[in-house]
């Protein structure tokens, strides 16, 4: 059985805890450019988003549990590509 929800900021952030969630990629931006944005100044380059992939991957799993036709990777760079520092 298919179930459509609308999330909110909150919703989806409590959702996240849960097992087995796949979101929209555009539901989780914001909270992995929030996560970004934690980093001090400084460790926003373009050269600390593999660093930044990694702990993701470790500490934050959910946040990379949308469906991507590529590299999670790559999508994560281009996620963040407005707010790399350069």
């Amino acid at each position: 059985m298919l179930v459509w929800m609308r999330w909110g900021k909150n919703k989806l952030s409590e959702s996240l805890k849960g097992e087995n969630v796949m979101a929209k990629r555009a539901d989780l931006e914001p909270l992995i450019i929030r996560e970004w944005l934690k980093r001090p100044i400084g460790q926003r380059t373009e050269h600390d988003v593999l660093q930044f992939y990694g702990f993701i991957t470790k500490n934050m799993p959910k946040l990379l549990s949308f469906r991507a036709s590529g590299d999670k990777y790559q999508t994560l760079k281009s996620i963040l590509h407005k707010v790399i520092e350069s």
